[in-house]
C-alpha cells in the first residue's frame, strides 16, 4: 500500500477511475459526496442507540453523576481527541487496502470528512473489514474498555466520549458496509471508481 495525500476534494472528476469489467454493477448509493453525507446521517441516528445503551449501562453500574464538573471536562476532551483521530481513522482504512494498491487521501471539510480511495479491487470480505476497522478500533473498543473501568473521573469521561464520537464518525463506513452486505453477492469483487463503488462476480 502506497498512501498519497491529494489535498482538497473539489468534485468527482478529482478521483481516479478504475479499470473494471463491463459487467461491473454500480452500488445503489447517492450520486454525490453531499448525498453520501446526508445518507450517513440516518446511520448516525441508528448508531446512537448502542452508544446510549452503553452510557446508561455504565453509569448505572456505579451511580456516576453525569453532571459532575469532571465529567463535563472529560466530554470536551474526548470530543477534541476524536476530531484529531480523524487522520488515524483514514490510516486504518488505508492499512486494509490490498497489497500494492496506491491509496489517495482527500479532505472534504465542507462535508465534514476525510476519505481515502483506491482503484485496486477488493474481495467483498476485505471491503467490509476495511470499512469497519476504524469504527471498531477507535469507537467500539474504547467504549467497551470504559465499561470495565471506574467511572466519574475526567479520564473515564474522555475515554467514553472519544469512543462514542469516533464510532458515530464512522457512519459513512456503516453505509458502505450495509450496501456491500445487501448488494454484493458472496464471492463478489468490489472496486472504487470516481465517487462510486462497483461490484462484479467472476
Amino acid at each position: 500500500m502506497h498512501l498519497v495525500y491529494k489535498g482538497k476534494f473539489t468534485g468527482p472528476d478529482d478521483l481516479p477511475v478504475a479499470d473494471m469489467p463491463e459487467r461491473a454493477v454500480m452500488f445503489d448509493e447517492p450520486d454525490s459526496l453531499d448525498g453520501i453525507a446526508r445518507e450517513a446521517v440516518k446511520y448516525t441516528l441508528y448508531m446512537c442507540i448502542p452508544v446510549v445503551a452503553v452510557l446508561v449501562a455504565g453509569l448505572l453500574l456505579d451511580g456516576t453523576d453525569p453532571l459532575a464538573p469532571q465529567f463535563a471536562l472529560g466530554i470536551m476532551l474526548g470530543a477534541a481527541l476524536s476530531l484529531v483521530a480523524a487522520v488515524p481513522h483514514e490510516f486504518l482504512h488505508a492499512m486494509c487496502m490490498p497489497r500494492g494498491a496506491q491509496v489517495e487521501l482527500w479532505t472534504a471539510l465542507r462535508q465534514g470528512m476525510l476519505f481515502v480511495t483506491t482503484t485496486h479491487p477488493f474481495t467483498k470480505g476485505r471491503f467490509i473489514v476495511m470499512s469497519a476497522l476504524p469504527g471498531l478500533v477507535l469507537g467500539v473498543i474504547p467504549c467497551l474498555v470504559w465499561l470495565l473501568i471506574p467511572h466519574g473521573t475526567l479520564g473515564s469521561a474522555a475515554l467514553f466520549t472519544f469512543g462514542a464520537s469516533s464510532f458515530l464518525m464512522a457512519a459513512g463506513d456503516m453505509l458502505n458496509i450495509a450496501n456491500a452486505l445487501r448488494q454484493v453477492p458472496t464471492g463478489g469483487t468490489v472496486a472504487l471508481s470516481g465517487i462510486h463503488s462497483y461490484w462484479w462476480t467472476d
